[in-house]
């Protein structure tokens, strides 16, 4: 170790080592000291002016402070010399000379010149006094001492003069170890050295182009694609450090780019890596996290492209300490997903340790606080490794899964094999467990429409009593919130099992008469109040060549028209709504008698919808609107049921819109024609049972049987009656409703369909039984049922019931109902 400018190496061994040459040099501010050509190296002499004071080499002089004498000094001693500037460095050596003795000279930012006994023997750049002097640049290696001047003969004493120019980077000075010692040696060691860095290029080079083409066969998992465009900067950065071998294949490249490179190499690398841990392990790593380091590294690769070196070198320091808590980050993320045991995870967590480890040990060298040297390859090569072996042990453990699913595919073909020469009979019987699937899934959706309807035939019930009460403001609005969510599930029910019959092809459509205007008129009085509440209008208008009625399914037609109606007043804010009915464009042309096709549109000036999702609308569970914030309620199967009714209709649902004017919607849909004056149209005759009956209590007040199994129902039922001239008895089961029809007459039987004991079907078909070996009138026979398929309808109706309630049922339908079937 050098002290006051001189080492003294005499008495240690120099033939097979090699020595640092560090301590402290003299240092010359500001001036470039002339070399002594030709002065006997064997009697070194001090300059005539001193040093002005002593620096620690290596290391960067910007923290120096000058000594009182120093000549450059016109003020106080007391601050650094920063990082600007030039100056000398001398050493003088004292040694045992040794045959052919040389230097291994590191990179110097950012210029520099060394002279050995008067004798240049190496430069960087190109030293200078100014700015517009001086020019910065990179070229370590190794050089050999030259002989004394004159002669053949190793110099008995060195003096090593080094001028060095700073006018580019924040720190200036020589950061790294001048070594001496035999020059083959030196160069061996720079081989070794240099064998290592192509090792650890090549590698990593390797290890990037190799992820990178696996990303390109398999793009779904991006945790590739990232991991080897890591590597790649790694290489870069490699490349451009240390020997600096980016300038051999580049030697013509503008300094302060191949600076901005080193940067970019760094910045780029630590968003890439923290993408690829990401992508690795998405549960424990949040996306804002990611686009954080990004938005940071795009911010300091920015500030590199737009200032130059001497601002810009700065960015590092502050790189650095966002580098370490982006390191931090990492481990935590990595140590997290080693707790939930993803797979890897411990592989990547021990590498990332060693790695992370040498990045703060590189951290902490750069800036002078530890000289451990640079350690950032290693630790990283050992990651590498890591994730080789990562990666070994997933395709192992992918090939195990291709194994398995081959044998499973092989078993599988024989098996189908097998089964395809099975006899007529097994295919017999797949096809009766087909349909046992398919009655059971009928018979599910039966009963999880009647298991949701129970509860919320109470819930709706008791909501509608509480309406007749006095409340205050505040829990009328609580009953509003309850009647709303009730309907609303209500109307998903219906159009669940609505969407599941038209896939099982199980839905048919009706032929009856009835008079389109009606229909029109109907949703327009239905629709009309909620379009006012909206401060927007509806309105309806037909051609004047439209029949005044037809043959078809009235109701499903009803159907899909107040689905387009409402969704239309949904999303309107201003302006209207209308309803068009016209003959089609086909049968205005052919001017049919019978079989005619009426075109239904309806028009609205909402929001409108753009291209790209005109199509999506009429998938199930979707909506144009798909914002955050879900300004418009809704199911999204409306128009996918809207749809599929009009095919039935042998019609398309078609749309025209454009966002921000509006939407039409429209379709056409096939009937027949009625001929005038042929009859009353569109008048329900009440199938099945006997006519209704009159009350035959003698005070005249109905008699009422309510069969039902849920105490809420009865209860509710009770409640609606309690005001009416009704005398309601109630029963629990199907058996009790025969014994007290059997026993007392009554003028309706409200019975619910599926109970204990004995279901609603049985209990009515007994009571018709007994009434017919009786010879007794037929009582009036309601079905109560949460089971809303028409399947229910029929087989109620063909039970002996003479109408036909769906539940939940409301206080004003259940009146009206027990005015109709009793009168």
């Amino acid at each position: 170790m050098a002290a006051a400018g001189v080492l003294d190496l005499r008495g240690t061994d120099l033939r097979h080592a090699v020595v640092n040459l560090s301590g402290e040099y003299e240092f010359y501010w500001r001036r470039f000291l002339t070399p002594r050509s030709g002065a006997s190296a064997n009697h070194l002499v001090d300059y005539p002016v001193g040093p002005d004071t002593y620096v620690a080499v290596p290391g960067a002089w910007n923290s120096v402070v000058l000594a009182e004498h120093a000549p450059d000094q016109s003020h106080e001693n007391t601050e650094p010399i920063g990082a600007e500037g030039y100056a000398t460095y001398r050493l003088k050596i004292l040694w045992d000379p040794i045959a052919r003795p040389g230097l291994r000279v590191p990179t110097m930012h950012t210029a520099f010149r060394l002279f050995v006994n008067g004798v240049e023997v190496c430069s960087n750049g190109q030293p200078g006094v100014s700015r517009e002097t001086s020019a910065a640049g990179y070229g370590p290696g190794v050089v050999e001492i030259p002989f004394e001047s004159g002669t053949d003969q190793v110099p008995k004493s060195l003096e090593l003069l080094l001028h060095v120019s700073n006018f580019q980077h924040r720190k200036g000075g020589t950061w790294a170890n001048i070594q001496l010692g035999p020059v083959d040696l030196l160069r061996g060691q720079r081989e070794r050295t240099l064998l290592f860095d192509f090792f650890l290029v090549g590698s990593f080079l390797i290890m990037g182009l190799y992820h990178v083409g696996l990303f390109l066969m398999r793009s779904a998992d991006r945790s590739p694609l990232y991991f080897g465009l890591f590597c790649l900067l790694v290489t870069l950065r490699l490349l451009t450090t240390g020997e600096h071998y980016f300038l051999v294949m580049f030697p013509g490249i503008d300094w302060e780019w191949y600076i901005r490179i080193q940067y970019w190499a760094v910045y780029f690398a630590v968003p890439t890596f923290a993408a690829f841990v990401y992508h690795a392990f998405p549960q424990e790593f949040h996306v804002s996290l990611l686009w954080g380091t990004w938005v940071i590294a795009a911010a300091h690769s920015a500030f590199v492209l737009f200032t130059p070196v001497s601002v810009f070198s700065w960015s590092m320091a502050v790189f650095q300490f966002f580098l370490a808590l982006a390191g931090l980050l990492v481990l935590a993320i990595l140590l997290l997903s080693l707790l939930h045991g993803r797979h890897g995870a411990w592989l990547y967590f021990i590498g990332w340790v060693f790695f992370f480890g040498a990045v703060l040990n590189d951290v902490l060298n750069t800036n002078e606080v530890i000289r451990t040297g640079y350690a950032v390859p290693f630790g990283l090569f050992l990651f590498i490794a890591m994730q080789a072996i990562f990666l070994a042990s997933r395709f192992s453990r992918a090939y195990k899964i291709a194994e398995d699913l081959s044998e499973s595919l092989e078993d599988g073909i024989r098996e189908r094999t097998r089964e395809l020469m099975e006899s007529r009979d097994e295919l017999r019987t797949a096809k009766e467990i087909a349909e046992r699937s398919d009655r059971a899934k009928s018979e599910f959706l039966a009963t999880m429409s009647h298991e949701i309807r129970t509860p919320l035939n109470s819930i709706l019930g008791a909501a509608s009593l509480l309406d007749e009460s006095p409340l205050s403001g505040e829990q009328k609005q609580h009953l509003s919130i309850l009647n709303r969510a009730g309907n609303r599930l209500l109307t998903l029910i219906n159009e669940i099992l609505d969407l599941s019959k038209i896939e099982a092809g199980k839905l048919s459509l009706e032929a009856t008469p009835f008079r389109v205007r009606d229909v029109c008129l109907d949703l327009e009085g239905l629709m009309g109040n909620r379009a006012a509440l909206k401060g927007i209008t509806l309105t309806s208008s037909y051609a004047p060549d439209v029949p005044e009625a037809c043959v078809g399914d009235g109701n499903r037609l009803a159907q899909v028209l107040l689905n387009l109606i409402g969704n239309a007043i949904k999303f309107t804010e201003r302006g209207g709504v209308d309803l068009r009915v016209e003959l089609s464009p086909k049968d205005v042309a052919e001017t049919r008698a019978e079989n005619i096709s009426l075109r239904f549109s309806v028009t609205d000036t909402g929001i409108g919808i753009a291209p790209d999702k005109q199509q999506r609308i009429f998938e199930s569970f979707v909506q144009a609107e798909q914002s955050d914030d879900r300004r418009y309620e809704g199911t999204g199967l409306g128009l996918t049921i809207s749809r599929r009714l009009v095919e039935l209709m042998g019609g398309q649902l078609q749309l025209i819109s454009e966002p921000g004017v509006g939407s039409t919607f429209w379709f056409d849909a096939s009937f027949t024609a009625v001929a005038p004056g042929s009859g009353d149209v569109g008048e329900a005759a009440v199938t099945s049972g006997a006519a209704p009956t009159r009350k035959s209590s003698p005070s005249g007040i109905l008699k009422i049987l309510l069969a039902d199994d849920n105490p809420d129902n009865r209860y509710l039922m009770q409640v609606f009656l309690n005001k009416t001239e009704a005398d309601l008895q109630t029963v629990e089961n199907g058996r009790e409703a025969l014994d007290r029809a059997c026993a007392e007459r009554f003028d309706l039987i409200l019975m619910d369909i599926q109970m204990p004991v004995m279901d609603g079907y049985e209990a009515v078909r007994a009571i018709r039984e007994w009434e017919t070996a009786h010879s007794q009138k037929p009582a009036m026979i309601l079905a109560l049922t949460a089971d809303a398929t028409r399947d229910a309808y029929h087989k109620a109706m063909s039970a002996g019931c003479n109408g036909y309630l769906t539940k939940p049922i409301q206080k004003q339908a259940l009146l009206e109902a027990i005015a109709e079937y009793t009168n």
